[in-house]
């Protein structure tokens, strides 16, 4: 948190971090450690063989003709199905109405694409805009669930960058029936 001084106030700027992470093969810098979470998540998936890759933020879809902002939308990840098709994820620690806008505005622009929308918990505030999200959107879904069974991954991955150290993480599911496999990353601190 740094404090930056403007004309006649002084105000508090939160300065994000990023985490800068190898993945699959992929280096990525995440705005959050939600996506650092779930982009664990989804190759823990492609390593189950449920899903065949992903990609973080791969391109930007512009919203032509439109005045006001967002006049684009990054999604979070681009996931490929076992079948080919296409899916992008966004997730989302609080769900606010600028995420409904994009949303709407991808429909509007881009009907074709599959969007699923994974939110860090349910919370009551935010139901009338879930349902305003389910509007556009393929799915709504709640990370924490998924991070809650999954427990051991999760835990493991907080743990090793609240040490704020570069270290090789060793994570395996134990409890969902399926064989174990390793996920390995190096999380490095920005």
């Amino acid at each position: 948190m740094t404090w930056r001084r403007t004309k006649n106030r002084v105000t508090k700027v939160i300065v994000a971090r990023r985490i800068k992470a190898t993945l699959g093969g992929q280096t990525c810098a995440f705005k959050s450690l939600l996506e650092f979470k779930w982009a664990c998540w989804l190759e823990f998936l492609k390593l189950r063989g449920h899903i065949r890759g992903w990609k973080y933020e791969p391109f930007r879809f512009p919203f032509l003709n439109e005045k006001t902002a967002p006049v684009g939308y990054t999604p979070d990840f681009l996931v490929i199905e076992k079948d080919g098709s296409e899916t992008y994820h966004e997730t989302k620690g609080y769900h606010d109405g600028e995420t409904n806008t994009k949303l709407r505005r991808m429909n509007k622009h881009f009907p074709s694409v599959k969007i699923e929308l994974w939110l860090s918990g349910l919370s009551k505030k935010t139901a009338s805009r879930r349902t305003t999200a389910a509007k556009f959107c393929s799915r709504i879904g709640d990370c924490n669930t998924i991070f809650g069974r999954f427990a051991d991954i999760t835990r493991v991955i907080a743990v090793e960058y609240a040490k704020n150290e570069p270290r090789l993480i060793e994570a395996a599911n134990h409890g969902d029936g399926m064989a174990n496999v390793p996920i390995s990353t190096k999380i490095e601190p920005a």
